[in-house]
């Protein structure tokens, strides 16, 4: 009838008395031994891909529970009841066998099983492994060893007392840490003992580590208790005592059952233990997270099927450093690629605080700490750079549009002087700092083809020491000009600005021109090195359509021989109509005498003629951002107002 009962309400129960579930709901086997003859061992072992993935789910902080013991000592009815009560999503006190238990004398688990168990903190991770007396003791013994391993609480469970397999499995598991860790100190993190005696002997209450360890049943193996002291110290092995219970399915149905019992006490002890386990954290104090978790699975059955727990150590020191690189991808590598120094300094405290939360390795934080400053140092290098670099490139563009606006301010009051009905006054300042500009990167290149061309040279003539040629091609191209033709000419000392001035003349009075860049027509340079030798000319439209100009650029006067210079600057003055004389500051001696000698030399050609009506039009432009001399800076200079007449000034 009952039994009717319990079908009717869709449960069943095993024979221990827990209430069965669904697979889905039970533990998965995580490791099995399978045989293979191309093995050393003629067996490996296997990882489940099922459980696995569960487990990569799981977030820190991670504990990891693991029974170990012979068979039928109550390994997997502890767990059930562990899984029960400390799974926080519980809903009614029915017991359920998550891990497989049976009533009888037969051995129910076999190789190694897990359960997941998802809290509001972290996670839990429950591992059952077959006992360490059953079939071959290489197999045992391994996935014991392995179980042991993952964890970071080991229950080792015993039957009344803890007998020589006990022992000898702990002592294994201390010596095997004793030779792949040698000196190392991973005491802080190692797994936590806890010796669960099954047993209804002496009193209730549990015992200490010693008073389980006294008497003549261990005598002979103080060498191994203290290989085991090493890495489980006395004071940090916990004894829980667990009494037998003879009517187990009636008590391991429901909880509400179980803690009416006398037995209740004795099983709350031994779980409120559990709570208290160490998070899981590798041997130097890295938090772990379930793919790490995975990791070392991996590698443990790596070393177990090649047999080389010698290389443990190595392989154990490389899980770490992987645990920190994933740390460091997740946590440092973001802050690293921050745009800015402040973003990178204001993140880098909790950026370095999260990576240490998962990796404890001394090196890698402070090679992360490092590496964040020096980051936030070149960032802050570069950004102090760029800041500079751009400051430049706002003063360099306001200089550059101070420049434009200048020349082309300049550029249109000469061409209204150079062109226009008025005739041409003294003074039109020029700023001398304009002089020292980089005219290659304000003026914009020309083809060859729209340059100015050689008109006069001097040449090494054997028979005439000074004698100049004229360039043929550039004497067509004047030949074919439309009148009223305008010649304007710039003459005086090298690097005063006279090739810049006819650039600017130039662009402006194009008809042809698009852009407001000043065209480098005439070449020019940014250096003490003078640029323009001979006679230079080139042809432009009138800009009124009326006409052509002429624009003549000569070498300075104060360069090489006097007498070819003057030369060439005498010729250019007599071919102009308008004559640009260029001065620095003031108008120097050397200006007077030039203009002295057009003159003298027109009195001498032309003696008795009236021809000042007809002469070339004098300009004085002076580089300078002084006051402009008044209008009687040339008063007694008689014979140059003679042949020099403006309006009303010269």
């Amino acid at each position: 009838m009952i039994c009717l009962l319990l079908i009717a309400f869709g449960t069943l129960l095993s024979d221990s008395g827990f209430v069965i579930v669904t697979e889905a709901q039970q533990a998965k086997i995580l490791l099995r031994s399978v045989n293979d003859t191309s093995s050393p061992n003629a067996f490996k072992f296997e990882l489940k891909p099922d459980i696995l993935k569960e487990i990569s789910h799981m977030e820190r902080p991670i504990r990891v529970i693991a029974a170990v013991g012979n068979a039928r000592v109550g390994k997997s009815t502890f767990l059930n009841l562990v899984g029960h009560i400390l799974d926080e999503k519980r809903t009614s006190s029915v017991i359920e066998e998550v891990f497989k238990t049976g009533a009888s004398m037969k051995a129910v688990t076999r190789d190694v099983w897990a359960y997941v168990i998802r809290q509001k903190v972290g996670s839990m991770l429950l591992l059952d492994v077959e006992g360490t007396d059953l079939g071959d003791d290489t197999v045992t013994d391994r996935l014991s060893m392995f179980t042991a391993m993952m964890s970071s609480k080991l229950n080792v469970f015993a039957v009344d007392v803890v007998g020589n397999a006990d022992i000898d499995f702990i002592y294994r598991m201390a010596r095997l840490s004793y030779l792949v860790f040698k000196d190392k100190n991973i005491l802080d993190h190692f797994p936590k003992l806890q010796i669960v005696l099954r047993t209804n002997l002496g009193s209730d209450g549990d015992y200490n580590f010693e008073e389980i360890f006294r008497g003549e049943t261990h005598k002979g193996k103080e060498d191994k208790m203290e290989t085991i002291y090493k890495f489980f110290p006395k004071d940090s092995i916990a004894v829980t005592r667990i009494p037998y219970v003879h009517n187990a399915a009636q008590l391991f149905r429901d909880q509400n059952v179980l803690e009416t019992s006398s037995a209740w006490k004795a099983f709350k002890t031994a779980i409120e233990k559990i709570k208290e386990s160490p998070e899981k954290k590798t041997f130097e104090g890295s938090s772990i997270d379930g793919e790490a978790l995975i990791d070392l699975a991996e590698r443990l059955v790596q070393i177990m099927n090649n047999n080389s727990w010698e290389y443990f150590g190595n392989v154990y020191e490389t899980w770490e450093r992987d645990i920190c690189r994933k740390s460091y991808k997740e946590h440092i590598e973001p802050v690293l690629k921050w745009r800015t120094s402040i973003e990178i300094q204001d993140g880098m405290i909790e950026a370095l605080d999260k990576f240490k939360l998962v990796c404890n390795l001394q090196g890698e934080i402070e090679d992360a700490k490092e590496e964040l400053k020096r980051t936030a140092r070149d960032k802050r290098e570069f950004e102090e750079q760029e800041k500079q670099r751009r400051e430049e490139r706002r003063m360099q563009e306001e200089k550059r549009k101070r420049d434009e606006e200048s020349w082309w301010e300049y550029g249109k009051t000469a061409m209204s002087y150079c062109i226009g009905k008025t005739q041409i006054t003294l003074g039109l300042p020029l700023r001398p700092d304009v002089h020292f500009m980089n005219f290659k990167q304000v003026f914009f290149p020309l083809a060859e083809a729209q340059q100015a061309k050689i008109l006069l040279y001097s040449v090494n003539n054997k028979s005439s020491p000074n004698a100049f040629e004229l360039n043929p091609d550039v004497l067509e191209e004047i030949s074919q000009m439309e009148p009223p033709i305008r010649v304007i000419a710039a003459v005086g000392n090298a690097r005063v600005g006279k090739s810049t001035f006819l650039n600017v003349f130039s662009s402006i009075c194009s008809l042809e021109r698009k852009s407001n860049a000043i065209e480098e027509v005439f070449e020019s340079g940014a250096s003490l090195d003078p640029v323009t030798r001979g006679v230079w000319a080139h042809i432009i439209r009138h800009p009124d359509k009326n006409g052509s100009i002429l624009l003549l650029d000569v070498e300075g006067t104060d360069l090489g021989n006097d007498s070819v210079t003057d030369r060439l600057s005498m010729f250019t003055a007599m071919l102009s109509s308008g004559l640009n004389i260029f001065a620095l500051q003031v108008v120097k001696n050397g200006d007077i005498n030039f203009l002295y000698r057009i003159v003298r030399l027109s009195e001498l050609v032309f003696e008795g003629k009236e021809i000042p009506n007809n002469f070339p039009k004098l300009r004085i432009v002076l580089r300078t951002n002084l006051n402009v001399p008044d209008d009687d800076s040339l008063e007694d200079i008689k014979s140059v107002k003679k042949y020099f007449i403006l309006t009303g000034r010269v």
